[in-house]
């Protein structure tokens, strides 16, 4: 509130200026972070550095932006008021801003709720991933499939073969908890699949995977949706066409803008 008061409509680059020009308090760096709408985890995870805090706060704003262009929102969608301030109309874009700030705060604050979130995002990256080849959700792919005789864990997707299905479970943890990955291995059984979005440069979970036939898929390395297009196309049953995704990032964004938006929602079970 102040430093919309103080610093006008630049108020979030001038504030993460500011918070770095000084040696910080352990408040002041997640601050920088939450500025960002990051917590130290996911920023860990992103490879965002202190260096690329300027940087990564600009791509966020040009991302901002376009949702409010393409949404067509309107000004004052928050007001800040406080008893010793003046009332601030914030903009649709610092809204959001404000909205991912306190965001990131709870999950700082109270990270035992993070994993709910977590686990809901993992099943809408499958979804999109499936759905931007060309299968049909319900009818090729089935996703949250609990427990039962045969699997003893919840798992994320399953996925019909030639001889029957394939299961696929995601695990964004990072280059840490290593374990979760290897977890996955034996969850998803032979012929199954793990996407995960970066393992480290000595881990262990590629040759576990191969020793369980397991086909791990990291989702940094820019070809995620190729590779999996190349691992389930000899697998599909007769009739079912999938299709190979473009390589190049244009093309590879036009797939995905062309999708539905209900594709993209969060499951909430």
């Amino acid at each position: 509130h102040r430093a919309s008061i103080q610093f006008g409509a630049e108020w979030k680059e001038k504030l993460l200026k500011l918070l770095s020009r000084r040696r910080s308090t352990q408040e002041e760096k997640w601050l920088k972070l939450w500025l960002l709408g990051l917590t130290k985890k996911t920023a860990v995870n992103l490879g965002v550095k202190s260096d690329m805090y300027k940087d990564y706060q600009r791509m966020v704003k040009v991302s901002t932006d376009e949702i409010v262009k393409q949404l067509k929102w309107k000004p004052s969608i928050i007001e800040l008021a406080n008893e010793e301030l003046e009332r601030v109309a914030l903009s649709p874009s610092d809204s959001i801003w404000l909205l991912q700030i306190a965001g990131a705060a709870v999950l700082t604050i109270r990270g035992s709720k993070k994993a709910i979130a977590g686990k809901r995002l993992e099943k809408a990256i499958a979804r999109t991933a499936l759905k931007a080849l060309g299968l049909t959700e319900g009818k090729h792919f089935w996703l949250n499939i609990g427990r039962d005789l045969e699997v003893d864990r919840e798992i994320d997707a399953e996925l019909i073969t030639r001889r029957g299905r394939i299961r696929i479970d995601i695990a964004l943890i990072g280059k840490g908890n290593q374990e979760v990955s290897e977890d996955k291995l034996g969850r998803v059984g032979r012929n199954g699949i793990v996407l995960v979005d970066i393992l480290g440069t000595r881990s262990q979970v590629p040759r576990n995977a191969a020793r369980h036939e397991v086909r791990v898929i990291q989702l940094r390395n820019n070809l995620a949706l190729s590779e999996l297009h190349s691992y389930l196309e000899p697998l599909m049953p007769s009739g079912v066409a999938i299709k190979k995704p473009p390589t190049d990032k244009k093309h590879l964004n036009r797939v995905f803008s062309d999708l539905p938006d209900e594709v993209f929602a969060l499951p909430t079970d």
